[in-house]
């Protein structure tokens, strides 16, 4: 019976373990924009269960340093009403 009972308990255990998912770095989603882009509609979606686990987190510190990079480092926008800047 005991030996039963515990071979149960570790088919249970075996069996509640889902696969597991590679975790990334934020070098990596900062090189791979689309699946950080997949990566952040998915912690979005189910931030309770998601929100704090590493791949989530990183995908999210590589948004944000991206945008910090488009906002500060990239190109100004057109001044309003400049339709040919490259004449300036």
């Amino acid at each position: 019976m005991r030996g039963r009972l515990t071979l149960l308990l570790v088919v249970l255990g075996l069996a509640s373990c889902g696969p597991a998912t590679a975790v990334h770095d934020k070098p990596y989603f900062t090189a791979h924009p689309q699946e950080r882009a997949k990566m952040l509609a998915d912690c979005r979606s189910d931030p309770g269960r998601l929100g704090t686990r590493p791949n989530c987190i990183n995908a999210i510190q590589s948004e944000a340093d991206a945008e910090h990079q488009r906002v500060f480092h990239g190109d100004p926008p057109p001044a309003i009403g400049v339709t040919n800047s490259s004449h300036l």
